[in-house]
């Protein structure tokens, strides 16, 4: 997890960049969704990787449709 911090925090690359660059170049297969759950762990933990996400560390609905009134 080490070199994946590094291209959040110095790169500034996005999970998905992350994800697609190491799987082409061969260096390991790590999909961006366990990117991001390791940044949200981060966070929780009190870590500020979740601050170098392009949309601020914002959590909102991972990308799911929302249905008004569906809890």
């Amino acid at each position: 997890m080490e070199l994946i911090e590094e291209k959040l925090t110095r790169e500034q690359w996005s999970p998905d960049q992350i994800s697609g660059r190491f799987a082409k170049d061969g260096v390991a297969f790590i999909s961006h969704e366990r990117i991001y759950q390791h940044v949200w762990k981060d966070k929780k933990d009190g870590g500020a990787l979740h601050l170098h996400l392009r949309h601020s560390g914002k959590n909102t609905t991972s990308g799911k449709a929302r249905i008004r009134g569906a809890g």
